[in-house]
């Protein structure tokens, strides 16, 4: 069943920003670079899927923080297919957009863990 949300905070910003409505599915193959929603702490949040174990853990973070964690593939809720911002409608669910944000997100895994280690 597909739902909208709306999104408030910047944490998936530039693809997400306050005020849009994001388009929401259920659907249990998530795949690396998938926009997901998950649970956490009796809250939805909205994050990039990083890496999917086929043990079920996922590695996700949002896009404009540095941080990430695992999660387990069962708190999550759905997985974002449009956006819709103003009068447009943002398709996300494809292998170009995913990739774009893979790269970004592991780009700030690495600057993260090489200014520790500096």
């Amino acid at each position: 069943m597909k739902e909208c949300l709306k999104v408030t905070g910047d944490c998936m910003y530039p693809l997400l920003q306050e005020g849009d409505e994001v388009l929401i599915e259920p659907d249990s193959r998530i795949k690396m670079g998938d926009v997901i929603v998950f649970l956490s702490n009796g809250f939805l949040q909205i994050h990039r899927a990083l890496l999917v174990l086929p043990n079920g853990w996922i590695l996700q973070k949002a896009d404009r923080l540095s941080n990430y964690s695992w999660i387990r593939k069962e708190v999550v809720v759905s997985q974002v297919r449009f956006i819709r911002r103003e009068n447009f409608k943002i398709t996300i669910d494809t292998l170009r957009s995913r990739l774009k944000g893979l790269l970004s997100g592991y780009k700030a895994i690495v600057k993260k863990n090489l200014t520790k280690t500096a």
